[in-house]
């Protein structure tokens, strides 16, 4: 996963997916409301969508952060949403 702003390459893991976000970690601090371009692949095959950071939680060893698409309506992963859950269950 990596986010692009300007000059701002970030690197980050994928903890989970829904409709209308994605749930990542980061090393970096990120703000609510940062808009970035969201790659997620392996760099063969890649999805490119634009995203807002919609909440932020940080941890010892990084940031937990819930990124919105700008272009659905669905709900983020939240920092109480049970990780094991897959996307369809919620």
């Amino acid at each position: 996963m990596r986010l692009r702003a300007e000059y701002r390459v970030i690197e980050g893991w994928t903890l989970n997916a829904s409709r209308g976000g994605l749930r990542v970690i980061v090393e970096d601090r990120l703000e609510v409301g940062a808009v970035f371009e969201l790659s997620v692949g392996d760099g063969v095959s890649e999805v490119v969508r634009q995203s807002r950071v919609a909440w932020v939680q940080d941890e010892a060893d990084g940031t937990i952060c819930g990124l919105k698409f700008l272009d659905c309506d669905g709900p983020v992963p939240s920092p109480s949403d049970d990780s094991s859950e897959s996307p369809t269950e919620r």
